[in-house]
């Protein structure tokens, strides 16, 4: 590989560090069917079970263990994984660790150039590459690249800020295992050693020890599509439905021996009026999985700590009374994600403030994450959720409040015994690493909400088009990577043609139609341009009309 001109002393000694990084990174990730260390990864093979107890759960830092797409990897708080065809991610929101596989024909370096190629395309105009060959394998550091949003299991704004990249290409017997990193130039050196540490700590579970599992879907009937796939493991029962409330939301349950995981919907909205000194009128309005009711009192929340007590309370209208155990909540200070969806929300509530003309009126958001332990029992819950709330006055002496909080996503995983958590506990993270919300269905959901929502709409619309047009771009040029070949474009007709890679330029006869691979830069070229022949521009992933 060319190395770009080093004369931005930043970006060199950027890349040397990260390089440096690489050497220690890449003793400790070498796959699984690499013969030099063979007997090591039997040696600290992921262990099948949760080492711990409920309270565990609440550290900065654990084990998260996945036997349905079979690996285990350190994480801390804020990170999550999520499965994309054939890639596995790891993000906080910010940073990103991308794990793919490529078959491995002794070719390590025509693999590592074929994915620059694709890197240049996300790049920038003044994108610098740098290569360094270890014995373990090869490392690239890359930078400025745009904001990878696509990689996102939610749609946000993305940021401007420019990111730069890491990447291991690291060969076992039959497969190249590509790890890259992807984080911003300005990320703390203790994200970046987050992200490392994972890649460090990443095994993979051999086949007979992963639990099978079928794929369902939870269908939209209005438009009469999916609007949530869900991993079913072996010897689980799915129920759940798509539902109408103020928005379009979805709500499921998987129950099993041991436990259940679930995934609900909720929100409160609040109204208090003083209408003379002394009277006031409170209501409250409760949507849960679609089903409205009314609360005589105000429920006006104004501080993330104070939605522990209130899921409680929903939970205890089930009939069993909870017991909170540990509440651990995340805000955009220490949460990269939350940043993304914060700045839009406090926008958009001010401007809502600012159209009604409401002078003198006070207003507070906040969004927040939060990990919930609660028992009641035998029985122990931990439930995972982002709360989005807002809350304002207006003063006077007939003033008003109202506010309201929701928890879009409530994921809740219940044990009917703290014993079988060991045990259930890798199941359910499974589920959770698997899911994936329809893109189309998220895209209707935000046209039909347009007039209400704009900011929203953009958001997902651009998601839902970057994730097809990766996926099917990647899709595309890897498997003409893998299959030496590319595509080539008659500038004229349009037509396209999927040629063998001979690493040459192509002509067409526009008579016969006829197709040649030249040598670049040959008289032979110039004859055939001279005898109007035309050049078929060519593109590993194809052109537009194919990611559509």
């Amino acid at each position: 590989m060319a190395t770009r001109d080093l004369c931005d002393r930043l970006h060199l000694r950027r890349s040397i560090l990260f390089l440096g990084l690489a050497f220690f990174v890449l003793t400790g990730c070498t796959p699984s069917n690499s013969t030099p260390v063979q007997s090591a990864q039997r040696d600290t093979l992921p262990p099948l079970r949760f080492e711990g107890s409920a309270l565990d759960l609440l550290q900065p830092e654990w084990t998260w263990i996945d036997r349905l797409h079979g690996f285990a990897v350190t994480l801390s708080v804020g990170w999550n994984p999520v499965v994309k065809g054939n890639a596995l991610i790891f993000s906080n929101g910010q940073t990103f660790v991308v794990i793919r596989a490529a078959r491995y024909e002794g070719t390590l370096h025509e693999i590592a150039r074929r994915w620059i190629e694709e890197l240049q395309l996300a790049g920038t105009p003044s994108l610098q590459l740098f290569q360094k060959t270890f014995a373990q394998g090869i490392a690239v550091y890359g930078a400025p690249l745009q904001f990878p949003f696509f990689l996102l299991s939610s749609a946000v704004l993305a940021p401007a800020t420019p990111y730069q990249t890491l990447t291991f290409f690291v060969p076992g017997r039959r497969t190249v295992l590509i790890y890259t990193i992807l984080a911003p130039l300005e990320a703390p050196r203790d994200e970046i050693d987050t992200a490392l540490r994972i890649v460090r700590t990443l095994r993979f579970l051999p086949p007979e020890q992963r639990i099978s599992y079928r794929t369902e879907a939870l269908v939209d009937p209005v438009y009469g599509i999916p609007a949530l796939w869900i991993p079913v493991p072996e010897g689980f029962l799915l129920t759940g439905q798509v539902v109408r409330a103020d928005n379009p939301q979805f709500f499921y349950r998987l129950d099993g021996p041991g436990g259940s995981l679930r995934s609900d919907a909720i929100s409160f909205q609040s109204y208090a009026a003083q209408s003379f000194p002394g009277v006031s009128q409170t209501a409250s309005i409760v949507t849960w999985n679609g089903q409205s009711l009314t609360w005589p009192q105000a429920v006006l929340i104004q501080t993330p700590e104070a939605c522990a007590p209130l899921l409680l309370s929903l939970w205890e209208m089930e009939g069993m009374p909870w017991t909170l155990r540990g509440h651990r909540v995340f805000t955009a200070a220490n949460y990269p994600l939350l940043r993304l969806l914060a700045r839009p929300l406090e926008d958009a509530w001010h401007s809502s403030i600012a159209m009604m003309q409401m002078t003198g009126t006070q207003v507070h958001t906040f969004i927040a994450s939060h990990l919930l332990l609660a028992q009641s029992g035998r029985r122990t819950r931990l439930a995972s959720f982002i709360s989005f709330a807002f809350y304002w006055t207006q003063p006077g002496i007939m003033s008003s409040q109202s506010g309201g909080v929701t928890f879009p996503i409530v994921d809740v995983m219940e044990f009917e015994d703290e014993a079988d958590l060991a045990e259930l506990l890798p199941v359910f993270l499974g589920v959770l690493t698997g899911k994936k919300i329809n893109p189309s269905w998220s895209w209707r959901v935000a046209q039909e909400n347009l007039a209400r929502n704009r900011i929203w709409n953009q958001a997902i619309r651009a998601y839902a088009e970057a994730a097809q047009e990766f996926e099917t771009r990647t899709h595309l040029a890897w498997t003409n990577i893998l299959s030496e070949q590319t595509f080539a474009k008659d500038p004229e007709t349009g037509e396209i043609f999927q040629l063998d890679d001979v690493g040459g330029n192509f002509w067409r006869d526009p008579d016969t139609g006829a197709i040649l691979a030249t040598v670049p830069g040959t008289d032979f070229e110039a004859f055939l341009q001279a005898n109007g022949w035309r050049q078929l521009p060519p593109s590993l992933e194809g052109f537009p009309e194919q990611w559509r």
